[in-house]
């Protein structure tokens, strides 16, 4: 069983992958399917499941402007 819920697309697609790698006998992946503020997209929800694009990596383009720092640490 790999399951994933409520995280953006790039946690998404990392389950994606191992998914395809490990082919679980179940899997949920269904992400934050319609977040509006995720800062990747490429995801394809569609009939019950998930889609990304056949590239290298993760495939998803992710756009640092949509972000911002939650926290700043110091060592």
């Amino acid at each position: 069983m790999v399951g994933q819920m409520n995280e953006g697309a790039v946690a998404t697609a990392a389950a994606l992958h191992l998914s395809c790698a490990v082919s679980p006998r179940f899997a949920e992946l269904y992400g934050a399917d319609g977040l509006q503020n995720d800062a990747a997209a490429g995801l394809i929800y569609r009939d019950g499941g998930v889609e990304g694009p056949a590239t290298t990596g993760l495939g998803l383009e992710f756009d640092a402007s949509r972000t911002h720092l939650v926290k700043e640490f110091e060592a």
